[in-house]
């Protein structure tokens, strides 16, 4: 994108010099002498303009010049801060043009699918009584500025402070640049992301930005924790979020049924006037994040905010190596020698089980050992069964079934969101069933 943003630009100000030239041009009565005349490609409207000017009023009586100012936008490209400067009798006045590609009215009939007309505004500027001209200028700009619909009004009253600036229409939605857009494969919804990227405000007069916050998870037997780190201005915010395998709204189209958008948690970001960009990365993050659903209002000062989305779920994710099915429950047993458990959050809590041993026929008792690790914690649970305990037999091994079922519970510190599982001294496998996660959250 940098090498053609550089390119357009270079091919824009070569061919200033090509268009439309006239010294001077009347609208309604007030004249301006610009450098370049451009059209627009659908209106057919004048935009004057470049980089400076002059505007020859049709009386010295006083009164108010109003038109439209418009940045040279680049045509799918992101926002572009300029600056229209004037002096008017002593005071000099500065008026900030931003705008995104989202805002662009038209393109230019001279510049078809690479520049149009950009901006919301319309500006009107009190003259004093004598003053017959002004000059004007883009100093500091990142492009061209363009004034259009040109009108004066002798019996306008003076501006407060000289000058006013009036919103023309909508701004319209942020517009996000990074690295990869992925699609929802049922939702059709955008996820933008992957590693870093940078939001552009619509403008800058302050608002509330929202979105939502999603980490990428892969299916299977998986955890992601991701972190958003935010920049806005001088402040950084960092927002974590762990997602499961089970948290997984929908896959990705560009992906199959591999990866997918898991979390969803929702952003809020408070922005005073002034500020036209958000910033942000993954750094520290398991996997790649990806950003939805963005919507930007009008607001006040820098404040972010996190709203995890809530995870009422008790169900965790078994990978023990091993799935038996009782041969007359139906009851899954999990296990068999070592693997882990992924809990739905890592907010801590209880996870409760019950514990059997993988009990043979013609053997009348057998003593397992299940050692348990979370985090700091690290608890033993030690089972000896009989043979008439023995609930069913195996539907995949008629020679074998689970005795015991005893019903333990382990209690989860905050910040764990695995439980790995392993065989202490054991005469046999060591099976896990009815598996429920009991979060501190609820």
């Amino acid at each position: 994108m940098k090498t053609t943003f550089v390119t357009v630009l270079c091919v824009f100000f070569a061919l200033s010099s090509f268009v439309s030239v006239q010294a001077a041009e009347t609208e309604n009565s007030v004249t301006i002498e610009v450098g370049r005349v451009l059209h627009g490609a659908s209106s057919g409207a004048r935009y004057y303009g470049y980089t400076d000017g002059n505007i020859i009023l049709p009386s010295k009586n006083g009164g108010t010049l109003s038109f439209n100012l418009w940045n040279d936008t680049v045509v799918n490209a992101t926002s572009f801060l300029n600056y229209f400067r004037t002096e008017i009798e002593g005071q000099r006045i500065v008026i900030p043009s931003y705008s995104t590609s989202n805002q662009i009215v038209e393109e230019y009939a001279e510049f078809r699918g690479s520049w149009g007309a950009g901006g919301v505004q319309r500006v009107s500027l009190t003259i004093p009584a004598g003053v017959e001209s002004i000059r004007f200028n883009n100093a500091q700009s990142a492009t061209g500025i363009e004034i259009s619909d040109l009108r004066f009004s002798e019996s306008a009253a003076a501006l407060p402070g000289g000058y006013s600036v009036a919103t023309m229409r909508d701004a319209g939605p942020p517009i996000v640049e990074v690295g990869r857009i992925l699609s929802g494969i049922t939702s059709g919804r955008k996820y933008y992301g992957y590693s870093s990227g940078v939001i552009h405000l619509p403008h800058r007069e302050g608002g509330f930005l929202t979105f939502r916050f999603w980490n990428d998870q892969n299916i299977g037997h998986s955890w992601t924790v991701d972190k958003l780190n935010l920049t806005v201005g001088t402040k950084k915010e960092t927002f974590t979020q762990y997602s499961s395998s089970l948290d997984i709204e929908e896959f990705y189209k560009e992906f199959g049924g591999s990866h997918g958008a898991a979390g969803g948690g929702e952003v809020t970001i408070q922005l005073p006037e002034g500020i036209s960009r958000v910033e942000f990365d993954n750094a520290g993050s398991t996997m790649g994040l990806e950003i939805s659903d963005l919507s930007f209002t009008k607001g006040a000062p820098v404040l972010m905010s996190f709203r995890e989305k809530n995870k009422a779920t008790d169900r965790v994710l078994v990978d023990l190596g091993r799935v038996f099915t009782g041969a007359s429950s139906g009851r899954k047993y999990y296990g068999y020698d070592f693997g882990s458990i992924i809990l739905p959050d890592n907010k801590g809590g209880s996870l409760s089980f019950r514990l059997w041993n993988d009990h043979p026929s013609g053997t009348d008792s057998i003593a397992n050992t299940l050692v348990m690790k979370a985090g700091a914690v690290v608890q033993s649970f030690p089972l000896t069964s009989l043979l008439r305990e023995r609930a069913e037999i195996y539907a995949e091994d008629g020679g074998w079934g689970p005795s015991g079922g005893r019903e333990y519970t382990l209690r989860i510190p905050d910040g764990v969101n695995v439980v790995e599982i392993s065989r202490g001294p054991s005469q046999t496998g060591i099976e896990l069933s009815d598996l429920w996660f009991s979060s501190a959250l609820r």
